[in-house]
């Protein structure tokens, strides 16, 4: 799957740019497949144990966004101060660790509603809702 993205961003700018789009995902793809080969071996309480850690920092940052945040080029509040970071792609992450915890921690009992749906889409829509607000407060 990596080297058909790598190959699609390849295509889709050679014509206009050359390289630069491409070798700069290939730096990205090999610093992930580095930290992915040195993690792998991480058990899964290691994983439950940062879950809440992460999902509160996640959501704290996204707060911040909204009150601290720069206003971007499209006219959302994405950033602290213009950078590349954006806080809502640490909101992918903190939501995939936090759900398989809690799934994991949960078992079987998963399978209902009251603890397999309405916990998961508080969280997802508490993330969700901070997301969409950034570039609802940064209307005119």
């Amino acid at each position: 799957m990596l080297l058909l993205g790598l190959f699609m961003v390849f295509s889709a700018s050679f014509a206009t740019v050359g390289t630069k789009y491409f070798l700069a995902q290939a730096k990205w793809v090999a610093a992930g497949s580095a930290v992915c080969s040195l993690r792998r071996t991480d058990s899964v309480r290691s994983w439950r144990k940062w879950a809440i850690p992460v999902m509160a920092f996640t959501v704290l940052i996204l707060i911040a966004v909204l009150i601290f945040g720069a206003r971007c080029e499209f006219g959302g509040k994405r950033t602290f101060t213009g950078a590349r970071f954006q806080p809502s792609e640490l909101a992918k992450l903190g939501v995939t660790i936090y759900v398989a915890a809690c799934r994991c921690a949960r078992g079987r009992r998963v399978g209902t509603f009251k603890e397999g749906f309405i916990p998961f889409a508080v969280i997802i829509g508490l993330v969700a809702g901070l997301i969409i607000l950034d570039r609802a407060s940064a209307s005119p």
